[in-house]
């Protein structure tokens, strides 16, 4: 995230699905940068969510999990 911030850009953290969707519902955002392994359930849930608020909005997912067992 500070690398963004350095970059110029305005940066807003959440720490799960349910924050980062009432963040969603009070703006717009260009871009959501999201784990898929979140604390209250999987970014998959946050992508469709946001995708029907936002449906122009970019979005990256990744995570740091082993590709094995992502779909646990």
């Amino acid at each position: 995230c500070e690398i963004l911030r350095r970059a110029g850009h305005d940066v807003i953290e959440t720490g799960s699905i349910a924050d980062a969707k009432a963040k969603l519902a009070g703006q717009a955002f260009e871009l959501m940068i999201s784990d898929l392994g979140l604390p209250d359930g999987s970014g998959i849930e946050l992508v469709q969510a946001s995708l029907i608020a936002h449906p122009d909005m970019a979005i990256i997912i990744a995570s740091g999990r082993n590709p094995r067992h992502v779909s646990d």
